[in-house]
């Protein structure tokens, strides 16, 4: 009987030991994570975001957030990479702090359409780029201004190419 409750005693100050002091053992470190989507909004502070793996996610951006290819917050539609720490709230939508939020933009006047492309001629540069488009991209004409979000990847041909996550402007249509 004394074995019997001394067993239960030590399982019990190991149980507490490893859960109070021994816990940092076995802590992970999670490191930096990223998040990718469309910006179903963006107030000052936050950003609203549609992601494929979370689906909602709230970020929560302060002075201490990089923006890397964009100056303010990004425009509704606008498609943005987001490194956190690795941490998502339990909450509904889940939230995270952004350390970057990166967006590749192009931003340029459409030269001309075809059915699932389009030349731009950008705007710092005046170079020619033909921007294959999403599947749900709105029906633009030439002449329309427009900003392109993309991954960064641009292809090492004349003129070069890159593949839209989003393409958003005021004048798509004409």
């Amino acid at each position: 009987m004394k074995q019997h409750l001394f067993l239960k005693l030590l399982s019990f100050l190991v149980t507490m030991a490893l859960m109070l002091g021994g816990a940092p053992a076995f802590a992970q470190d999670i490191g930096p994570a990223l998040l990718e989507g469309y910006v179903l909004g963006a107030e000052e502070g936050t950003i609203l975001l549609d992601t494929q793996e979370y689906g909602e996610i709230r970020v929560h951006v302060d002075d201490a957030s990089v923006f890397e290819g964009i100056d303010v917050l990004p425009e509704t539609n606008a498609y943005v990479y987001v490194t956190y720490d690795g941490n998502v709230s339990a909450s509904l939508p889940g939230q995270v702090y952004g350390q970057k939020i990166t967006a590749y933009v192009i931003a340029g006047e459409i030269k001309e359409v075809a059915e699932k492309s389009l030349m731009i001629l950008q705007d710092d540069t005046a170079d020619e780029v033909i921007v294959h488009l999403p599947e749900n991209v709105e029906p633009m004409v030439p002449g329309a201004r427009i900003r392109v979000y993309t991954d960064g990847t641009m292809a090492l041909s004349l003129p070069p190419q890159v593949v839209a996550r989003s393409v958003c402007g005021s004048d798509m249509a004409g």
